[in-house]
């Protein structure tokens, strides 16, 4: 009995184990969004928008001039949410991916 614990903890370990190293889907709103390392791209804003990243050393946001700028930092993904003046919003999945991989 002791044995059969132990083995359905190990199992149960390694399920959670792999479910935490495998990247989880991102939601259905999100707009996909994918840039090379170092590279940026605008998204029309109002005065008052505001963006946070959940990963910022993938990528962040900066105002610049009426536009949000999204920059790719290094090779990964995460979420990005964009607050618009008002209550709008918006959900953007970035994946960046290594400078030379151009396709």
């Amino acid at each position: 009995m002791r044995h059969a614990c132990f083995a359905a903890l190990l199992v149960a370990l390694a399920s959670a184990a792999s479910l935490a190293d495998s990247p989880s889907a991102p939601p259905a709103d999100a707009t996909p969004l994918k840039l090379h390392e170092g590279e940026s791209k605008a998204i029309p804003a109002r005065n008052g928008a505001q963006a946070v990243c959940d990963d910022p050393a993938v990528a962040h946001a900066e105002v610049q001039g009426d536009s949000l700028v999204l920059v790719a930092g290094s090779v990964g993904q995460t979420l990005c949410g964009v607050r618009f003046a008002g209550a709008n919003r918006a959900l953007y999945s970035v994946t960046v991916v290594k400078a030379d991989q151009k396709k």
